[in-house]
Formats: C-alpha cells, sequence, structure tokens
C-alpha cells in the first residue's frame, strides 16, 4: 500500500511539474513555440523559445548561410516587383558576391577534406554546400540579370544568363534563363 501511494505521490508531482512547464509555453501567431518569461502590470512579456538547426546554414539570422542568404533574394525581389530597382540591384550585388564566394569556399573544402577517407562525411557535406550555394548563386544571378534588362542593359545580362544556363542546363531555372535570353532577342525561339 505504501508502494502504490507513493507511485501515486509520485505521478502527481510529475504532472504538476508538466502542467507547470507547458503553460508557460505558449504559441505565437507565426506558430513558432515562446516561453513566458515574466509577467508585467503590462501583461506577460514572450520570448521566443531558442530554436536548434540541423546545419548552421538553416538559421536565418546566420550571414554566412544559406537561408540567410534566400531571405536576401526574396527581399530584393519584392523590392524589384515594386518598383524601387536601385534597392533591389543594391541588395542583389552584395549577395552575388557572397554566393559566389561561398560556393567556391565550399567547393575548395570539399576537394580538401575527399582526400583523406576519414574526412569523407565532411567532403559529401561540403559538396552538398556547393550544390545549394551555386544554385542559389545561379538564382541571384537570373534576379539581377531581371534588373539589368529593366534598366536597359540588356547586353549585360546576357554574359550572366549564358553562366546560368551553363551551370544549370537541365534544370527549371536554366530553361528560365534561356526564356529570357529569348526574350531580349539574343536568341531564336524554336519553332
Amino acid at each position: 500500500m505504501f508502494l502504490k501511494n507513493k507511485a501515486l505521490v509520485f505521478t502527481a508531482i510529475f504532472l504538476i511539474n508538466i502542467f507547470s512547464i507547458s503553460k508557460n509555453i505558449a504559441y505565437s501567431e507565426t506558430n513558432q513555440p515562446v516561453i513566458n518569461m515574466q509577467s508585467s502590470s503590462s501583461g506577460t512579456v514572450k520570448t521566443p523559445a531558442p530554436k536548434t538547426y540541423l546545419s548552421v546554414h538553416e538559421d536565418p539570422i546566420n550571414q554566412l548561410g544559406l537561408i540567410h542568404s534566400a531571405n536576401q533574394i526574396k527581399e530584393a525581389e519584392i523590392l524589384l516587383n515594386e518598383g524601387k530597382i536601385n534597392e533591389a540591384e543594391k541588395i542583389i550585388n552584395e549577395i552575388n558576391d557572397w554566393l559566389s564566394d561561398a560556393t567556391k569556399y565550399h567547393f575548395d573544402l570539399f576537394q580538401i577534406l575527399s582526400k583523406d577517407v576519414k574526412t569523407s562525411n565532411a567532403s559529401k557535406i561540403e559538396k552538398a554546400h556547393t550544390i545549394d550555394f551555386g544554385n542559389l548563386r545561379d538564382e541571384s544571378s537570373v534576379l539581377f540579370a531581371k534588373i539589368l534588362i529593366k534598366k536597359g542593359k540588356q547586353k549585360d545580362a546576357v554574359g550572366i544568363l549564358v553562366k546560368v544556363m551553363k551551370s544549370q542546363s537541365d534544370s527549371e531555372l536554366g530553361k528560365k534563363a534561356y526564356k529570357m535570353l529569348q526574350g531580349i532577342k539574343f536568341s531564336d525561339r524554336a519553332g
């Protein structure tokens, strides 16, 4: 009987602790968990729960990461759609340089790490990063070509779009680049 009561007491304490922890976790409008840290006269102050990422490149705050760069490209595209061409161009110029460098750096790391069997897993990661950054670089380049075309600089856009075609010949992005070349009358449309 004593063990049963002890087990019930332990279960009750456990449930109370779980309830008190879970009542301090709420969800914001974006469905991200937040932890209620303290109460004040004006209400509860909420701070974001710490988020862990599988890769450093998934962290949107990491300026060296892939997601941060992708978000900048989205921001530039929004600015371009709003007619703020010079602002979009400034963002794309900065991000293009970084994405080109990051692609090269990850490729260099891939080559270095692939020479040793002990670092083959790391080399696979760097190869994946090379591909991811290269794809994003090309996406950014297509957006830069759009900016140049809107500014009436079709000749400058041609080389950029051809580079994307070289890198992405079989992809949707490569097809988009080729259609843009046709759209500015650099290439004929196939019948």
